[in-house]
């Protein structure tokens, strides 16, 4: 592990967290994975948000739906 990603680990206390540490090959790409990973939260939370609007609007359970999602492998909502 490169010297400035050891530095980074203790000064940021991320070992004490028990946070899981990825090494990457530069800032760059640090960054956009920073990016993406909101954008798809982003993305996440904006679907989530129209198909309880959907559901409002055309009477159904978004609780139910909800639950019912969560039972599949692949989604969480």
């Amino acid at each position: 592990m490169p010297q400035t990603t050891e530095t980074a680990i203790s000064t940021a206390g991320i070992k004490s967290l028990s946070i899981p540490m990825h090494p990457v090959s530069s800032v760059e790409v640090a960054e956009l994975t920073k990016i993406v990973e909101n954008a798809h939260r982003y993305l996440q939370i904006a679907f989530a948000e129209e198909l309880y609007l959907y559901c409002k609007s055309n009477s159904i359970s978004f609780s139910e739906l909800r639950e019912s999602l969560n039972t599949k492998w692949n989604v969480e909502f």
